[in-house]
Parts: C-alpha cells; structure tokens; sequence
C-alpha cells in the first residue's frame, strides 16, 4: 500500500524525522514538497562558515583559503536575502583562522552583519579563533537582532567587549582560549580587569546561566549565589581551585562536573573531600591528568587524594559517565580498584580509564574484575602493551551491544567484538603518521571484523563506516582534518561518544 505523506499532518512528520540521521533528513528533501519543507527545518538549522584554515591543517592554501571565503560570502549573501530560510537557522559557527587579516574586509564584515540581523530564531553562536578577531559589531547585532540567542562559545580575547554584557538571558557560556597556537601555553595570565569582565557577563545571566566551561582563572572569586543554578560546570587548566568546595556546596542542581587541573599547580580534592555527599543530581563526572606525583601526605592531610575520589563516588547510585585520567603508581589506585564497590554505581554507562603509568598483566586484571558488564560504553587508554590489551579485550568481549571500546595500543589484536558500534584506538605513537608506525593496525580489517561497528578511529584517522544489510562493508569516508579537530556531538551523532573522548588527545591539537 502507498504511502502518502499528506494522510499525517506536518506536526506527526517532524516527530518522526527528529529521529532520522543527518544523511536520512537530506534525502526527504527530495520526496515530495511536505517533506521538503519539513526536513529543510532541520537539514538547515545550522550554518558553518570557515574563514580560512589553522595553522595546522595539511590542506591549507591560498586559494583554498579562497575558496572557502568565497563559499561564507555566498552563504551569508543568500541567509541575508532569504528571510524565509534565515527563519530555520538555530546555531551558527565560524572558523576564523585567514593567514591574512586584510582579506576580510568591511564588506565582508558588513555582509556578516547583514545575514545576522535576518536570525531571528538563533539559538548558539560560536566563534573559533581571532583571526579575524569577533567584533563588537557582530556581538551588538546578536544583542538587537537574536533575542532567542541561549549559547554563546566564544575565545578569549584581550579584553570582552562590552557589548558582551547585554546578553543576558543565556543558558550556556563557554569561553574558549585566546588562540589555538596556545592551547598548552599554561603561562597565560588573565588581569583583575578580565576577570572582572568574564564576572560581569555571569552575573548578568545568572538566572538563566545552566552551562559554563572556562579556561584557567577565569573561576576565581566568584560568589555561590552566581553558580547555585548551574547543571554543567567544565574547569579547564585551572590553576588554583581552592574556593571550588565553598562555592558549590550550595548547588542542588549540579549534573555534570569536569575538571581539568593545571601542570602548574596540584588538583584541588577538597572540593571532593567535603562534597562527597553533595551534588545528588550528579550523572557525570570527568576528571583529567590527576597527577597523585604533586602530593606527599602533607599535601591532602595524610590521606591518599585517590581515596577522596573513591569516596565521593561511593553512593552515587545516578552517576551515568564517568571519565578518569590518571597519573600515578598502582598501588595508589588501591582505594578505587580494591577498596571500592563499584556495583555502586547502579547507573553507570559510559566509563572512561586513562592508565598513564606502566600497568603490568596482575593490574591490568584487577582492574577489568572491577569494569561493570553492562556498560555501553568503555574507553581504556594508557601504557599498555599486547598482554594487558588481550586482558582487557576479554572484559570487552562480554559487555552488550553497542558499546565503544577504546584501548590503546600498536599491536593489540581483536578476537571478536561482534556488537561495537564506535572504536577508537589511541596509542604512545600518537604524534606519528598511521603510514609510519612499526606494528600499524589494519584499519580494514577492524571495520570488516568488527561488523557492527559505524565509527572508527585510529590515532589521527576517524572514518564511517558504512554497511549493507548483512554487515558486509559497503564503503568507508575519513572525517576531514577540521572535522577530527572540531569534533561536536552532530559529527559522532551521540552524546555519549563526543563526551568520552572530550578533552582527550586524537591528533596533537587539544579537544
């Protein structure tokens, strides 16, 4: 019997195509007009202008710099005369990385303005880079012209601009580093003005403000009352974390908490120590590069800091995903893979172990006795070599289906993983060229063994993977370089994969 679109009114087909993939909504464009107009809100609802390449993408050129800016003025030029198609716009990002600045001129920069005033409906603005840098022109049009606007992730510049602080109904603000090029540069210093910039524009949104992700100091002498509503918090490279305690214990609403100590400075556990009990809404947590090699036993009061961590995790019966980067002996680790249940954690679906200290075969299955079966999701990386990887691949071999295993190492071999639907392979060779390495895995022979799997990575290389009904591989595609360096929840299609290898190392860029 035939289908006809027109027998369902257009509310029931949005429904349904809310479920489909990317490349599924682009084909309902050409089904019938119904259909077309109702994917276009969705195939459409975000935009993506490159103004040049970074420094470290192999393919920049000049004219292939060209050529995308060209591609953004056509895009921007169509936006401005289209008010119908600017209506579906929801999120905007821009790539701003052109060699030369002087290329980007005021008609450029006036036929920005222009396809944004037509935005009425944006929802996230985003904003890679400074060059060119983001103006106060651009901010004061998002301001006027964009009253929906509820995310803004944006780099840190020399000093905010003002215009900044009339946006105040935002929901998540992510302030990115200065520049790309000093991702790692923890010398970076922020002044008492920027501070009091990066505070204003919180206190401005404090009664909307649900997400923040900051960079260094910027969470230094905030008040409680400016973070009691937040349900995200992400502190990266940060410094000094003394107050963080104080400042949370009043938040009920906490539901994912990242922190990413700085090299300079040991990590903060008394944040952990006197929250153990706090935070009940708590479902993710992620802490990276805790480095037990900073603490003697005076430093966290004669107690092992890796103790306060399983401490705070004892109980947290809605703890989902769970990401930890450790740098320490194993015997530190004790309270986590011997002293603690980690039955406990009655929620726990994305688990993410980032071993870096040699683990020997007896570490390596202890800590695979204590890995919960039922995870949908599992990332193990470290200094692992083929014993201690085929330990651990026969835990994974037992999880259900669709779970994504990353394990890191040059010859680990695969004996069957028969329901993976995403893999990532991270190894020390890291930085080396796939084409290069000793004892390179055959990344053909991953995705035609593994015939569940959909998504592939291996060091710098990520590719999809597509399959016929039978499983058979029907064809593969690389994600571009930007795409790797850029990754967002759109790109992996779930939030669980892009939140588990967040922050983690595929190529030398920073995530």
């Amino acid at each position: 019997m035939p289908l006809h679109t027109s027998t369902l009114p257009p509310e029931i087909w949005q429904i349904i195509l809310d479920f489909l993939s990317l490349r599924a909504r682009r084909t309902c464009l050409l089904i019938s007009k119904l259909l077309h107009d109702i994917a276009a809100k969705a195939v459409f609802s975000s935009i993506v202008l490159q103004f040049g390449s970074w420094c470290d993408d192999p393919d920049a050129s000049e004219a292939s710099e060209e050529r995308e800016l060209s591609r953004a003025w056509d895009i921007l030029q169509y936006v401005a005369r289209n008010p119908s198609f600017a209506a579906n716009i929801k999120k905007v990002v821009i790539f701003s990385f052109l060699k030369e600045s002087a290329i980007f001129d005021w008609r450029f920069a006036a036929c920005l303005i222009m396809a944004l005033r037509e935005l009425n409906n944006l929802r996230s603005f985003t904003w890679y880079n400074t060059t060119p840098e983001l103006s106060s022109d651009v901010v004061a049009t998002l301001v006027e012209f964009c009253p929906r606007l509820e995310a803004i992730h944006v780099p840190i510049p020399h000093h905010l601009r003002p215009e900044l602080f009339r946006l105040n109904h935002l929901r998540s603000i992510y302030i990115q580093l200065r520049e790309f090029s000093t991702v790692n540069d923890s010398s970076y210093v922020i002044t008492r003005v920027d501070l009091a910039e990066y505070h204003a524009l919180i206190s401005a949104n404090t009664a909307t403000l649900r997400e923040m992700s900051f960079w260094y100091t910027v969470f230094w002498n905030m008040t409680p009352a400016i973070l009691q509503n937040l349900t995200h918090l992400e502190l990266l490279l940060t410094s000094e974390l003394q107050n963080i305690a104080q400042l949370l214990q009043e938040n009920m609403c906490l539901e994912s908490l990242t922190i990413w100590p700085s090299m300079r400075a040991p990590p903060e556990f008394e944040a952990l120590k006197l929250n153990a009990t706090a935070w009940p809404r708590l479902t993710s947590l992620k802490l990276l590069d805790i480095d037990t090699f900073f603490f003697d036993d005076d430093d966290v009061d004669g107690d092992n800091p890796i103790e306060a961590i399983a401490n705070f995790l004892r109980g947290r019966r809605n703890l989902r995903r769970l990401d930890l980067g450790l740098r320490c002996e194993f015997e530190t680790l004790l309270p986590l893979f011997e002293g603690f249940q980690w039955r406990e954690l009655e929620s726990l679906d994305v688990l993410g172990l980032a071993l870096k200290f040699d683990v020997t075969v007896e570490d390596a299955r202890m800590i695979e006795c204590c890995i919960p079966r039922g995870l949908t999701a599992l990332s193990v990386s470290g200094w692992l070599d083929r014993d201690i990887c085929a330990t651990f691949l026969e835990a994974v071999s037992r999880i259900p289906s669709h779970c994504i295993i990353g394990i890191s190492s040059r010859t680990m071999q695969f004996p069957g993983f028969p329901n993976l639907n995403f893999l990532y392979i991270g190894d020390d060779e890291l930085y080396t060229d796939n084409d290069k390495l000793e004892h390179p895995l055959d990344c053909d022979d991953v995705v035609n063994t593994l015939q569940r799997l959909e998504l592939f990575g291996y060091n710098k290389t990520v590719m999809e993977v597509e399959r016929q009904g039978d499983g058979t591989v029907l064809a593969t595609s690389k994600w571009s370089t930007r795409k790797i360096r850029f990754r967002s929840v759109e790109d992996f299609g779930c939030g669980d994969w892009e939140w588990l290898i967040r922050h983690h190392l595929i190529s030398k860029d920073l995530f």
